[in-house]
């Protein structure tokens, strides 16, 4: 595998709180600090009883009003000593929806949004989910954008494929204002912005949709590994103050900035696919492209894996 030369440090650009006009956008981001360290000592009491908090992310694709199909859905455990989990399910997995018949799990969304996925996922996976967050991929790279940016391993296919992913979607992305400059390089340690990074999560020509699952789950693993890297209290604030304004989620502040608090602190990230290997069957049933789950076998081995 070939992996570029390292490159000559980048001149330091300047930065975003220097010069004059910055005061009013330093006085919120300072306020926003002070949020975040108020809603930590509330929400404290909220994760601190004993057991695991469950919240089911859902990415969905440039519509994310329930209209369209989730393309990402993975489930985020916090256990009680901070603790992260994340577990994707295969948008193919074949499940019965709740008052639509059987299909595939991405359809939930589309057929009764967020509520109706969560309901799902629990009766599919004997889970007992109340929260969820919603994001679309057309705000998505602004997340990691307002965090400077995430470090992948990417190889040279993989780069090639995030280029042509920028191609296809960078009229919709610029009208987020995200920097869409295309990848011009590969290795272990590879720095991508917001849209590359998403663009890097929905490659579907290299591997199977498994391999882009785990994708997914390394952009959410560094999303979170850089957060905890960041120095700047205000650069964390800015990430708060971008997450409140392009996420959806029934929860409470209180208890965000309480999960939020012990992720950070924690440097323990576990990651699992469910249906997972030897557990499920796939190929055309009934004209349809699926994968059928040995339920009891994947609930079983979610159960394990977050130690309930």
């Amino acid at each position: 595998m070939y992996y570029e030369e390292r490159r000559a440090p980048r001149k330091r650009r300047r930065s975003r709180y220097e010069g004059p006009g910055c005061l009013g956008r330093l006085l919120r981001l300072f306020i926003a600090v002070l949020v975040i360290w108020a809603i930590a000592a509330a929400g404290c009491t909220v994760v601190l009883d004993g057991g695991w908090t469950d919240i089911l992310l859902l990415g969905v694709d440039y519509d994310s009003e329930g209209t369209s199909r989730s393309d990402t859905m993975i489930v985020a455990s916090i256990g009680p000593l901070g603790q992260v989990r994340l577990t994707s399910i295969l948008r193919d997995t074949w499940v019965e929806i709740p008052g639509h018949g059987e299909n595939k799990i991405n359809a939930a969304y589309r057929f009764g949004g967020p509520e109706l996925a969560m309901e799902t996922v629990n009766g599919a996976f004997g889970l007992d989910i109340e929260q969820y967050a919603v994001i679309s991929l057309r705000t998505f790279p602004m997340l990691i954008d307002s965090l400077g940016g995430v470090d992948l391993r990417v190889s040279e296919a993989e780069a090639a494929e995030v280029n042509k992913n920028l191609s296809a979607t960078r009229k919709v992305l610029e009208k987020s204002g995200v920097d869409t400059s295309p990848l011009t390089q590969w290795g272990e340690s590879v720095h991508l912005t917001g849209a590359q990074a998403l663009s890097f999560a929905r490659i579907r020509s290299i591997g199977s949709d498994y391999e882009r699952t785990a994708r997914q789950r390394r952009v959410l693993e560094a999303m979170l590994k850089q957060a905890r890297n960041v120095k700047n209290p205000l650069v964390l604030a800015e990430f708060v103050q971008t997450a409140v304004s392009v996420v959806r989620t029934n929860l409470f502040w209180p208890q965000v900035g309480a999960l939020g608090v012990f992720a950070l602190l924690q440097n323990d990230v576990q990651q699992l696919r469910l249906p997972a290997d030897g557990t499920f069957d796939s190929g055309t049933f009934g004209g349809v492209w699926c994968i059928k789950p040995d339920w009891s076998a994947n609930r079983a081995i979610l159960s394990e894996f977050l130690s309930y």
